[in-house]
């Protein structure tokens, strides 16, 4: 699989995830974590940014890919796994990228 096709899954794992916390937490009459919901929404632009093929995408995925995982990491006992699940594949796809994280192409 393309890098681009990685992060477009990483992506739409978080947007699946996303729902899930919303629907969730409406239905058991609360409201999430407006941190959560802010810190996941921010890696979920980065994750679609770097399904695009823009400048610094390299950098772009591993940032936000750490994110991802730290809120996977934070949420393990809820929803927390395909967050994981979405932190790899967005850290694999930042790896194949074939640009270096200073934007030199990898031979």
């Amino acid at each position: 699989m393309t890098s681009r096709v990685l992060a477009g899954l990483a992506a739409l794992l978080g947007v699946g995830v996303l729902v899930a916390i919303v629907q969730i937490t409406g239905d058991q009459g609360g409201s999430p974590a407006g941190w959560y919901i802010a810190l996941l929404v921010l890696a979920i632009i980065g994750l679609g940014y770097g399904a695009t093929g823009g400048p610094r995408r390299a950098t772009v995925l591993t940032s936000t890919s750490v994110l991802t995982l730290v809120l996977g990491l934070l949420g393990v006992f809820s929803v927390g796994l395909p967050l994981l699940l979405a932190g790899a594949l967005g850290l694999v796809a930042s790896r194949s990228t074939g640009v270096s994280a200073r934007g030199v192409a990898v031979p």
